[in-house]
């Protein structure tokens, strides 16, 4: 240890109070600039603070995930794998979904088209009037899918 790195911990150790721990203005050497010292003072004047940082995404910032890497050997590894694995999650779940509207879709085109199919069969058979509102019924769901396919809310 050098004499300075002795005298520092002899001063720390001299300071009584977990307050007077606390302060920043013990910490500063004693050839701070001015500057300095008065921004200290100005910090110690307010108290405490805690500073919360957060990000957005999968990975941690740089600093950070080499920060896990050299407190935990294999950490950046898990984590890097972690985020492989959610996107692979979030890409299945994409496909599920195209597939589960694309099914939708298609359904509702043909319970449409076997609406206006019996339809045109009971018209034809001479039942006019039960055949009008299944025929309806049929042709609305047909506009109804066009418009919605049209708007550009598809599934």
């Amino acid at each position: 240890m050098s004499e300075e790195n002795l005298a520092r911990s002899s001063e720390i150790e001299r300071i009584g109070s977990s307050e007077e721990r606390d302060s920043l203005t013990n910490w500063l050497l004693p050839d701070a600039p001015t500057e300095v010292k008065q921004r200290v003072q100005e910090l110690d004047a307010i108290g405490p603070r805690t500073i919360l940082a957060s990000y957005e995404g999968p990975l941690p910032p740089a600093s950070q995930f080499a920060t896990y890497e050299e407190a935990v050997p294999g950490a950046g590894e898990r984590i890097l794998q972690m985020a492989e694995k959610e996107q692979d999650l979030r890409e299945q779940a994409l496909r599920s979904q195209y597939r589960s509207g694309r099914m939708r879709n298609l359904s509702a085109t043909a319970i449409s088209v076997l609406a206006l199919g019996v339809a045109a069969l009971g018209h034809y058979f001479g039942s006019p009037w039960p055949a009008v509102p299944i025929g309806l019924a049929g042709f609305f769901g047909l506009i109804l899918k066009a418009l919605k396919t049209s708007s550009g809310d598809q599934d």
